[in-house]
């Protein structure tokens, strides 16, 4: 058994690796930049909670919360105050 060295870099997790860590389920995943669940902030029958692979973001248009990956997963609620990358944005 080898002994973990702390100083050794540790690989990034994505968003969607550690939300299906921790039990989320993807929808619709067609293999693009976003996948399709259920918000696991609030509690809903149809899926409002988009998360894009590319920008390590997500959005809930149920609760209309946002985070951005990594940094700080404190999601922020209302339009105007959405992280610049949030998943599934207009511009």
């Amino acid at each position: 058994m080898m002994d973990r060295d702390d100083k050794a870099p540790r690989t990034p997790i994505s968003l969607l690796d550690y939300l299906e860590q921790r039990g989320w389920k993807k929808l619709r995943d067609n293999g693009g930049d976003e996948v399709l669940g259920l918000c696991p902030l609030h509690l809903e029958s149809i899926p409002s909670f988009y998360v894009n692979r590319r920008k390590q973001a997500f959005y809930c248009h149920g609760c209309d919360r946002a985070a951005d990956w990594p940094g700080s997963l404190i999601c922020s609620k209302g339009g105007r105050n959405r992280p610049k990358g949030s998943a599934h944005q207009s511009s």
